[in-house]
């Protein structure tokens, strides 16, 4: 047999059109549940929301005004860190920022620095936390940049600077406002967190490798059967004489 004639004898085997055919439909349902399941993911982001849990009346205010005017989520004020954190825990929302108390005095020591506190529910899943961490750091330095101009601005207006040399002096002082990020309900291990994915993953690769299994336990059982019931037909029918003949040659 020529190469040629193997090849063309390889094509013209069933299983080898099946095997093209599964990987083309493999690729084109994957693709279609992917694109129909993700699409749009981030743009469903203005579903997510944040509680605020504001206990300080003149620096907290404005941080709540701004929030409300800049994040693209919902905003929900909330009274007591106890009910924020319980809303956190049933998934009502996404992020509880809470401003204490003091934070508009700790601002106003000099060389003091401000904390804002955030909590994350860490078993949400894996892209909400990011987004979350992500918009922890914006409001921060978004806060940050607030105090250092609000703190410049009181310190330099009295002394005749003028407000253009005002704005260079505060971009130049050091952070006023920390973040202090927290997470309940803590998921230990980037494998444990990636769990999810990966699980969905194996289903795919394990019903794939067992689909070919079955598809060629299915083949072997087959021919097995023919064999058997050819290996069956023959004795009975070539060393056994029927019954009738028996007795008649025993009379």
């Amino acid at each position: 047999m020529t190469y040629a004639e193997g090849i063309a004898g390889f094509y013209e085997n069933r299983a080898t059109w099946t095997g093209i055919l599964a990987a083309f439909m493999f690729q084109l349902v994957f693709g279609v549940v992917w694109m129909t399941g993700y699409d749009g993911v981030t743009d469903r982001t203005a579903n997510l929301k944040v509680a605020v849990v504001n206990e300080d009346q003149e620096m907290g205010s404005l941080v709540v005004g701004s929030l409300g005017r800049s994040l693209p989520f919902g905003i929900v004020t909330v009274d007591l860190p106890e009910q924020a954190m319980n809303m956190l825990n049933d998934r009502d929302v996404q992020m509880v920022l809470h401003i204490p108390p003091d934070f508009s005095s700790q601002l106003q020591v000099p060389g003091g620095q401000a904390s804002l506190k955030y909590w994350i529910n860490e078993s949400n899943p894996f892209m909400i936390k990011s987004i979350m961490q992500s918009v922890a750091s914006q409001v921060t330095a978004a806060v940050d940049k607030q105090a250092i101009a609000a703190g410049a601005e009181a310190i330099l207006t009295p002394m005749n600077v003028p407000a253009d040399r005002v704005k260079e002096i505060a971009a130049a002082l050091s952070e006023r406002v920390v973040s202090d990020i927290r997470f309940t309900n803590p998921v230990q291990g980037m494998a444990n967190q990636m769990l999810p994915m990966m699980m969905v993953l194996a289903s795919y690769v394990g019903s794939m490798i067992m689909a070919m299994n079955i598809q060629q336990s299915s083949q072997a059982i087959g021919s097995a059967f023919t064999a058997w019931q050819n290996s069956a037909r023959a004795p009975l029918s070539t060393s056994y004489p029927p019954l009738s003949s028996r007795c008649s040659r025993h009379r």
